[in-house]
């Protein structure tokens, strides 16, 4: 007798469809391939407990059971079910047939209920993947499963004999459906509720549009937080995909999203150490063996915010380098590679001082030369070269808007949704109009004025690419439209560049030196 059924296997948040084969011969040995050998004997003992405790007997038969592609070490296989089931269908006992387009996932407990870690929601993915119409979860997952694929039927079941009866006799069990959208909570902080200089406030629009990193340093109390919760608000609500992808990634981190379709926010601690900040494998009591992922993979497409930045461990400040870099975070520990999604924008505050007044026009500040220049070089040159925008926020830069005075702006969220949603549709579409005219993307006296700010400022490499994709998001949002970069765009972008400057350290020292070029002075006098 032979009989195929399907399941997943889960690493970090990384699903894989499995195939699992079982053949039953004249003999009495019962070989298990593509299992480690302790998850083969663990996952066989639960079953043979759960088939006791309701009469079904244990085959007398020789049985190999193949589970391909063969599960690593390190994974989260939660094949109890689809073994069991396997088996079952083998002896008889429910027709074999169903099985062929059956994905399922669960561990049995002893008495036969059935249960789960968060992350086997992923196994709607696994499920279309191989081409199954069917999925059965523990009924305690289903109903987040349910609507990540539109085509995959999605059960859930609590013991099973549920599972059983639904395979022998037609019993229905209970299929659980995409849950109705509910309306989005307001916007916590609205852009309208602020009194923003205009260059913060386009600084906020640009992050939001072109999904650029920033870097806010300003005393305490200058509205740095707030503008990071501001920013949050500015991103438009997640597309069916991303949201899918997102609840994957908390489904494996053991979290629920209440509103799928809000952009995460992640505001973790000064004290967070790299494991939590980037993922790192659990430890010996956990119950899962994958990767389980840190703050940065958690605010996938949405936003991670970093207050007080200087205070995070040096390790973990410099650590995340290569995820600013490459919006991933490549993890190799011993035994285990995963490399995990972390396409967030990252927005870190920090002040410009130990006390946080330097610099600042209404406060003294309290701290030696040396002091401020040690705290200063807490963030490193290759960190800040990561940041697209730099803002220096002082104490009049942010003021709760009176009730009796007009908008002192006219943007508003609502604007500025409509505004990053279209900027960001023509950065994914690209410049196809410049392409089919053969039109340079930059003028020549823009990519002059470029080199010119460059070597005035003492720009890196990278620097120069972050200067160029800001002028491309100023030039999108002002033109609606992908035209060759011009020189007042590149003059413009060079107002986002400032700690990465040759005298930045310096600068800093002279409160008497303007920290924003305004857009009516030449910039390279």
């Amino acid at each position: 007798m032979f009989v195929r059924t399907f399941g997943a296997t889960f690493r970090g948040v990384e699903v894989t469809p499995l195939t699992i084969e079982i053949r039953m011969d004249r003999g009495i040995q019962l070989q298990v391939a593509g299992l480690p050998g302790r998850a083969a004997q663990d996952c066989l003992l639960r079953i043979r407990s759960a088939w006791k405790q309701l009469q079904i007997a244990w085959p007398r038969q020789a049985v190999t059971i193949s589970v391909s592609p063969a599960v690593p070490t390190g994974s989260e296989p939660a094949l109890d079910l689809p073994i069991a089931l396997g088996l079952l269908g083998a002896l008889g006992h429910i027709p074999k047939e169903g099985l062929a387009t059956l994905c399922s996932a669960g561990e049995l407990r002893l008495d036969g209920t059935l249960t789960g870690s968060p992350s086997l929601i992923a196994a709607a993915f696994a499920a279309t993947a191989v081409g199954c119409q069917t999925l059965i979860l523990p009924e305690s997952l289903a109903g987040e499963a349910a609507g990540l694929e539109p085509k995959l039927s999605v059960h859930g079941a609590a013991e099973l004999t549920d599972v059983i009866r639904h395979l022998q006799h037609g019993t229905q069990l209970r299929r659980f459906l995409r849950r109705h959208e509910a309306p989005l909570p307001p916007t916590e902080v609205r852009l309208e509720q602020l009194r923003l200089t205009p260059h913060a406030q386009a600084t906020l629009l640009l992050a939001a549009a072109g999904n650029h990193h920033l870097l806010m340093v300003g005393p305490p109390g200058t509205g740095k937080s707030i503008m990071a919760r501001c920013l949050h608000g500015l991103l438009p609500p997640l597309a069916p995909a991303a949201a899918a992808e997102v609840k994957r990634i908390h489904a494996a981190k053991g979290l629920n999203r209440p509103h799928d379709r809000i952009p995460p926010l992640r505001s973790p601690h000064a004290g967070t150490g790299v494991a939590a900040m980037l993922g790192s494998r659990p430890g010996l009591h956990s119950t899962t063996g994958h990767c389980t992922p840190g703050e940065m993979s958690l605010a996938h497409h949405g936003v991670l915010c970093l207050d007080e930045f200087p205070e995070f461990p040096r390790s973990v400040i410099e650590g995340l380098r290569q995820p600013l870099e490459t919006r991933r975070v490549d993890l190799a520990r011993a035994g285990m590679a995963a490399s995990l999604p972390a396409n967030a924008l990252v927005v870190a505050t920090a002040n410009p001082c130990p006390c946080g007044y330097f610099g600042d026009v209404s406060q003294r500040c309290k701290c030696a030369p040396q002091h401020v220049r040690n705290y200063l070089r807490r963030l490193s040159g290759p960190m800040i070269d990561r940041f697209d925008l730099h803002l220096e926020t002082q104490s009049d830069a942010v003021e709760p808007r009176s009730m009796d005075l007009p908008p002192p702006w006219p943007l508003t969220t609502e604007a500025a949704w409509e505004t990053v949603r279209r900027v960001r549709t023509l950065l994914s579409q690209g410049p196809r109009n410049l392409h089919e005219t053969r039109t340079p993307l930059v003028l020549p006296e823009a990519q002059d004025t470029l080199h010119h700010i460059v070597r005035h400022f003492g720009l890196t490499a990278r620097g120069k690419n972050r200067l160029t994709t800001i002028a491309r998001t100023l030039s999108l949002i002002e033109q609606d439209a992908w035209i060759p970069l011009r020189s007042a765009e590149m003059e413009r972008a060079a107002g986002w560049r400032l700690f990465d400057r040759r005298d930045w350290h310096e600068s800093a020292f002279d409160v008497a030196k303007p920290r924003h070029l305004p857009a009516a002075t030449p910039y390279l006098s």
